[in-house]
């Protein structure tokens, strides 16, 4: 069995991603995050994150919404109770 090509499946998913499918955003910015065929990168995983949520991917939503509770929608962090 071949090992997989995670930089060719980030080409794809980048691809589908730019075409509107949800899933493949979510994908890609997974990619992002643990640096799997991409260069590691907590601001394009966001960004694909959010590409994911804007094309209805529910779990980015949940994700992004989670981030923003913790962290607050401009990135900075914020005191919780």
């Amino acid at each position: 069995m071949a090992a997989p090509d995670y930089r060719a499946a980030a080409g794809w998913y980048k691809l589908s991603a730019n075409a509107g499918y949800g899933k493949a955003a979510n994908n890609l910015s997974m990619m992002y995050q643990t640096g799997s065929g991409v260069t590691r990168s907590k601001q394009m995983a966001r960004r694909w994150r959010r590409k994911a949520a804007e094309n209805g991917h529910v779990a980015s939503c949940k994700i992004l919404a989670a981030e923003m509770y913790a962290v607050g929608p401009g990135g900075h962090s914020i005191a919780l109770p």
